[in-house]
């Protein structure tokens, strides 16, 4: 539970990104300080406001190396107003999970980002924005949450963030669990143009199962301890997260 937001802003978002644990109920999403996310007001109905910055692709790699997972996100969002923003990127982690790598576009180049303290990090994103340079800072805000302040987020365009992260799977009576935070419904507000996600999965004992309950994937398996799960969706909203169960022999 957090006590007292860091920035009073995002108090709202923080808590309604965090609220069904253990369960993530959104990817990564970039907010802008202009994007509202009230619940509706019943007495006084008013249509939905659309975020000036959504999500067009989503693009996920994950390894499973027995109950370990190395996952790579890639995620394209688009500025649609004209207007040079600054923003707030937040991505739910699973419980355990450590993030190794982040990285966002600016002017047109792929640029490191770099996980600090999170007092730190404050100082010298304020320090910077006032001067107008290009910040990526990556900083940890509560359990199973990270934030990224975003400058520029330029008008009319594309801007591309990296994430890699790792953690120990759950594992129950030689069952796997695997669990991405795939939704994208409630805070993207339209479907996201394109969306794409595979699991290359390595056991050191023979896999008996690979299914998703979730979502319609595919399947290839090569020998009895490789295998690779695919899904693939455009212009369709993600209602569900990702869940993937591997069923393993004893060993």
């Amino acid at each position: 539970m957090l006590r007292k937001p860091v920035f009073p802003i995002l108090a709202a978002l923080i808590l309604a990104a965090l609220a069904p644990a253990p369960e993530a109920s959104a990817n990564g999403i970039l907010v802008t300080p202009d994007a509202s996310f009230a619940p509706p007001d019943r007495r006084r109905p008013r249509p939905p406001r659309t975020p000036p910055v959504r999500l067009k692709g989503h693009r996920v790699k994950a390894e499973v190396n027995d109950a370990i997972a190395s996952v790579r996100v890639e995620q394209v969002f688009h500025n649609h107003s004209r207007a040079r923003l600054e923003g707030t990127y937040l991505f739910p982690l699973p419980e355990g999970a450590v993030v190794s790598q982040f990285a966002m576009t600016m002017g047109g180049k792929m640029v490191q980002g770099e996980i600090i303290e999170r007092d730190k990090a404050r100082r010298i994103y304020q320090s910077i924005v006032s001067r107008r340079r290009d910040p990526g800072l990556l900083e940890y805000m509560g359990r199973g949450l990270f934030r990224a302040r975003v400058f520029p987020i330029e008008p009319n365009s594309d801007l591309t963030i990296q994430l890699t992260y790792q953690q120990v799977l759950p594992e129950d009576e030689g069952t796997i669990e695997f669990r991405y935070p795939l939704a994208t419904d409630r805070m993207n507000g339209a479907a996201v143009q394109s969306v794409s996600m595979d699991v290359d999965v390595r056991s050191s004992v023979d896999i008996k199962t690979l299914y998703s309950p979730s979502h319609k994937v595919e399947v290839k398996r090569d020998g009895e301890r490789k295998a690779r799960l695919s899904y693939e969706s455009s212009g369709r909203r993600q209602e569900r997260d990702m869940l993937v169960y591997i069923g393993r022999s004893a060993r």
